[in-house]
């Protein structure tokens, strides 16, 4: 299963739901790709998720391990969907219609969590 690289937690965790065709990780931050992290994945097929207005940064990175570097989040930021500096996760969670399917979806898993806190 490929890997897919985002800049923060919050980005991996909630893309892990929404793209799971990926094994999601995060740099933990927009510095956070440095030469142990890389090395740890190298061997795998990459791709990074940078936030917006940080592809050339992450894309300059990436070319030395052979990751590949998505453009996508810089195309949703031209296209005014979202602002410099959001992530991938901005976008769908500033589409009502996406909010809204997210939440039923996580709704069993927040229900079994509550459950199990009540167990323990």
């Amino acid at each position: 299963m490929p890997i897919a690289v985002a800049e923060g937690a919050k980005a991996a965790v909630i893309m892990s739901i929404i793209r799971p065709e990926y094994i999601w990780i995060s740099a933990e931050s927009k510095g956070g790709l440095n030469k142990k992290k890389c090395d740890s994945i190298a061997e795998y097929d990459v791709t990074l998720f940078p936030d917006a207005g940080c592809y050339e940064l992450w894309k300059s990175k990436g070319v030395s391990y052979g990751f590949n570097t998505t453009k996508e989040v810089e195309l949703l930021m031209h296209k005014g969907y979202i602002e410099d500096g959001d992530d991938i996760t901005d976008y769908y969670l500033n589409w009502p219609e996406f909010r809204a399917a997210l939440k039923l979806k996580m709704r069993p898993i927040i229900q079994k969590a509550q459950l199990s806190m009540l167990i323990i």
